[in-house]
């Protein structure tokens, strides 16, 4: 039976996820002692072939949260290219949800924190539009991390963000900006319209991969 057969309450779902919601960052933080598997010359290798836009899977083979969230990939970001930040300075960003709030972080030491990675562009979008997306990833910095996994689609604004919601809702107003519908939309889990990382990867007619590291190998393999 799908997920969608069972019927819960709004009120009671949003509770749940309330209560749930100041522990499950202390749960995140809890990893065991493994060296992460992503080295300098790795991300130089990713850096390569990546355009502003490009979504970024990623897995920590350590995390506690592995066994709460599904999937074989457990975490969404997104690669927005070179920005400048406040009080000075510049660099290369990822845009990525974690909590407390949506942040920006340097490439490379955004990589060499995880074990797995696999960058994805999106079969539906432009060069352009892709730069629009970052652009739109990167003005969420800042805002508060969506614990309720929720969005309002009757006014079609959100004030919070979870990781993979980051990048569906930035493809999401290049479309809307031009009058139409993403081919990438959310799907209905337990009455709630969400995305989860594993959705990417497990829609390659809209996601291409372009460079991995997995389990299967100890070696980055660029893909074609």
């Amino acid at each position: 039976m799908s997920t969608d057969a069972y019927i819960i309450n709004p009120s009671l779902r949003r509770s749940i996820l309330a209560t749930a919601a100041p522990v499950l960052p202390l749960i995140g933080k809890i990893q065991l002692p493994m060296a992460r598997l992503i080295e300098a010359e790795d991300v130089a290798e990713l850096r390569r072939v990546i355009l502003p836009g490009t979504v970024i899977l990623s897995r920590k083979r350590a995390q506690l949260t592995n066994n709460v969230i599904p999937g074989e990939w457990k975490h969404a970001s997104m690669y927005v290219g070179h920005q400048k930040v406040v009080g000075g300075g510049s660099g290369d960003f990822m845009v990525e949800a974690i909590y407390p709030r949506v942040r920006g972080r340097f490439v490379e030491p955004w990589a060499t924190s995880e074990d797995y990675l696999l960058a994805l562009v999106p079969t539906f979008a432009t060069p352009e539009e892709m730069k629009l997306a970052a652009g739109f990833a990167w003005s969420l910095v800042g805002r508060p991390y969506d614990f309720l996994l929720e969005y309002d689609h009757a006014r079609g604004v959100n004030k919070a963000f979870y990781c993979s919601e980051v990048v569906w809702w930035s493809y999401n107003q290049v479309f809307l900006a031009a009058g139409k519908k993403s081919p990438f939309t959310p799907r209905p889990t337990l009455g709630v319209d969400t995305v989860s990382p594993q959705d990417f990867a497990d829609a390659p007619q809209k996601w291409r991969p372009v460079w991995s590291r997995t389990r299967d190998g100890i070696s980055l393999v660029a893909v074609a």
